[in-house]
């Protein structure tokens, strides 16, 4: 059992004076689980007595459904000897265990199985915060975030989202605009903050107060655009950006005054021509460096 979780039992037991961790009443095995992750409610919990399977049955535990960093397999072969666990099915399994009432859902970076996206969110209308896919293994499975702006309505309470500005971001905003009233957090994964992505966020969902972006090349003009747009940021974290400005520069530091925390870690760029001619920059390993590499073939996103 991985030692946080035991520590965890450790100071419940010393707070009820329990001497047997089977003996723990059901209503603080729920508290202690939901506090727990999803591999842990699958793979080890369970497995330790009956009153512990019985409490991991609990929707209560299962209002976090975090699924970024599954190793279900790795698990399984160290305790089984064997890897037959398909993470798609422990994925159907926890959201079928939440019944319902599963507040957070957060997707693995890369999307590997078909119809799991909406399988997930079709189940999860208390949802308030959503981390969707921005990576796909098979190019077939973009198709599979179309579901989303089609469900948005369901989701009364969101309030956090991160997503990537290349699949039906606009689609996504705009029904966030529609029907989410208490939407105050974006994350946004770019390869180019375009100005239709600043202004699809200036547009739709310009009352956000914490906006994250994470983007190859931000242009100062699109930076500008958010800053004018979206006046009621209280984060604004660019750590990692890369852009053609300067955060010291006069106009920006007037126009992030009110924002509270404002992180950047942009590098500013010695020649905006390679960002016009087909190349975008990546941080080398030195301090304010900047390297580039060819994207003729991928023009199209700028």
């Amino acid at each position: 059992m991985d030692e946080s979780i035991r520590e965890k039992f450790s100071k419940s037991l010393f707070v009820n004076g329990v001497r047997k961790w089977e003996d723990l009443h059901t209503d603080c095995l729920v508290k202690i689980f939901a506090t727990v992750d999803i591999e842990s409610l699958i793979v080890h919990l369970p497995l330790v007595c009956k009153s512990w399977y019985k409490a991991s049955l609990d929707p209560l535990c299962w209002k976090f459904l975090d699924f970024e960093y599954l190793h279900l397999a790795t698990s399984f072969k160290k305790l089984f000897h064997t890897q037959d666990l398909c993470a798609k099915k422990a994925i159907k399994y926890a959201v079928k265990s939440s019944c319902g009432i599963a507040t957070e859902v957060a997707f693995p970076p890369s999307l590997v199985y078909a119809n799991i996206l909406q399988y997930v969110l079709e189940r999860c209308p208390a949802l308030k915060s959503l981390t969707l896919p921005y990576k796909f293994i098979d190019p077939c499975l973009e198709n599979e975030l179309i579901c989303v702006p089609k469900l948005i309505n369901k989701w009364k309470n969101l309030e956090s989202l991160k997503l990537s500005s290349d699949y039906y971001f606009e689609e996504i905003l705009t029904q966030i605009n529609i029907h989410c009233k208490k939407f105050v957090s974006l994350t946004v994964e770019a390869h180019h903050v375009t100005e239709q992505v600043a202004s699809a966020i200036v547009t739709f969902v310009p009352n956000i107060k914490y906006l994250e972006i994470s983007s190859f090349f931000l242009h100062r003009d699109d930076l500008m655009l958010i800053l004018s747009g979206c006046r009621k940021l209280e984060l604004l974290d660019l750590n990692e950006c890369l852009g053609n400005f300067n955060t010291n520069d006069a106009e920006i530091v007037a126009m992030t005054s009110h924002i509270k925390r404002f992180e950047s870690g942009v590098v500013k760029l010695a020649n905006i021509e390679l960002i016009e001619h087909g190349h975008l920059p990546l941080r080398s390993s030195g301090r304010n460096q900047v390297t580039y590499f060819d994207t003729t073939a991928i023009c199209s996103i700028m």
